[in-house]
């Protein structure tokens, strides 16, 4: 790489490129921007006024998508790769090729062959997987909301029916009471 500017020993370089990519712990950026350890940041906007875009259509499937999505804790490998920086401790995240075959635009390849993902692209995926999961548990619930409205006024047949019963049982026993006092009074009466 034809670089113009290198500031800093092996640990601690900054490199503008001829190309106008500059790297912040690489010699070697092969983007406009790369930085070869952790960034911080009060916050980053990035660019998505709608005035700026064409042919917008709202994400199908992404339920389907994040389900076939495996997230991860690893370790960066240190060892075989000292000067890409990596901070020690376990990490959060998706594999690239892993997620490649899943959404293919959020990974990228550079010229080296390595894979990095868009991570703040797959927010509108998510956005819109828990939009047709929720829409998956409101119809589960107004079902679950129909079948217990059923339950209830089965319930009402049920209890109604009941009551019915214990009003014939009561009338059955006062019948049987009054044909015990029929049947006592006949006897006495025959025996006089």
């Amino acid at each position: 790489m034809d670089k113009l500017f290198v500031v800093g020993d092996y640990d601690d370089r900054f490199t503008i490129a001829r190309g106008g990519n500059v790297g912040i712990g690489t010699t070697n950026p092969t983007y406009q921007l790369q930085v070869n350890g952790r960034i911080k940041s009060i916050g980053i906007n990035e660019t998505s006024d709608a005035r700026l875009k064409t042919n917008v259509i709202e994400i199908q499937n992404a339920l389907a998508d994040v389900l076939k999505m495996r997230g991860v804790t690893y370790d960066w490998d240190t060892i075989n790769h000292p000067d890409m920086n990596f901070e020690d401790g376990k990490q959060y995240g998706l594999i690239a090729q892993e997620l490649e075959k899943v959404i293919p635009e959020l990974v990228g390849t550079d010229k080296e062959g390595w894979k990095s993902i868009e991570y703040s692209h797959l927010v509108p995926v998510l956005v819109e997987a828990i939009k047709q999961q929720q829409a998956i548990i409101d119809k589960q619930k107004d079902g679950m909301d129909k079948l217990n409205q059923a339950l209830n006024s089965q319930n009402e047949k049920v209890k109604a029916q009941a009551e019915k019963l214990d009003a014939q049982g009561k009338e059955i026993e006062t019948i049987k009471m009054s044909l015990r006092s029929l049947e006592d009074a006949t006897k006495t009466s025959e025996k006089e």
